[in-house]
């Protein structure tokens, strides 16, 4: 059995609206009953506003979830609460750094195509060559 066949859309609800609607309309047209096109149609927009009213639903709980997570990670960022402030450090002296400094500091922990860490007792990688693209 593939992947596939556990996730076939379930139409079963569409066509029975879609029939129930077809012999509301034969009816009406042969003039068996005397019913206005909105109760005619009734059963599909029933279905339509259900289906619409499950996404919408849908939409609301994914933006509450997400709302919560980023508030969550909001919370956890600074680790102090509110109104105190940060402890000096214990391992030694604040360093006073220049922005060129400090973009060196962080281009030395910078990670890419060319540069990989190493992992075990190997020697480090060499870099590729540069003339292709790294992506």
């Amino acid at each position: 059995m593939s992947s596939r066949a556990g996730n076939q859309i379930q139409t079963t609800g569409f066509y029975l609206s879609g029939f129930l609607s077809l012999v509301l309309a034969v009816l009406k047209l042969t003039a068996v009953s005397d019913w206005s096109w909105w109760r005619v149609l009734l059963p599909l927009w029933v279905f339509l506003g259900h289906n619409t009213a499950y996404i919408l639903v849908g939409f609301i709980c994914l933006f509450f979830a997400r709302y919560g997570e980023e508030e969550e990670d909001e919370d956890s960022l600074s680790g102090i609460p509110p109104g105190h402030k940060e402890a000096p450090s214990k391992e030694g002296k604040e360093m006073a750094l220049s922005p060129e400094q400090a973009g060196w500091l962080l281009e030395g922990f910078k990670l890419d195509s060319e540069r990989r860490l190493p992992m075990g007792q190997e020697r480090p990688g060499e870099p590729k060559e540069r003339s292709r693209k790294t992506w």
